[in-house]
């Protein structure tokens, strides 16, 4: 009986012993695909922060109306505006004193 007792008693320790190594392998598995995500996260993340701060675009717009003047808003509310250019056929001045049309009339 003692060599059967031997010979089951050196199967259950290969049993632990590669569980463990099973064990430390999975762990290290998890491990390493964590810091590989993480990595790819913080590399994604300063890509795209250094291509926005690069998308920068100069604007002109022809008329100083309403739909001009809200692309006017519009592109500089979004950020990516490095030069806006307004024209306009009139002077400032000019611009500034005269009422300001909101509504089309089609009678006239």
């Amino acid at each position: 009986m003692d060599g059967l007792q031997a010979e089951n008693a050196g199967f259950g320790g290969i049993g632990e012993n590669a569980e463990e190594r099973y064990r430390a392998l999975a762990y290290d598995t998890a491990l390493s695909t964590l810091v590989a995500v993480a990595v790819y996260v913080v590399v994604k993340v300063s890509l795209d922060g250094f291509r926005q701060w690069r998308a920068r675009v100069s604007v002109l717009i022809v008329g100083s109306g309403p739909v001009g003047l809200t692309a006017a808003l519009v592109a500089v509310r979004s950020g990516k505006v490095l030069k806006l250019t307004v024209l306009d056929e009139r002077y400032r001045a000019a611009l500034l004193c005269r009422p300001q049309q909101i509504a089309l009339d089609p009678g006239v």
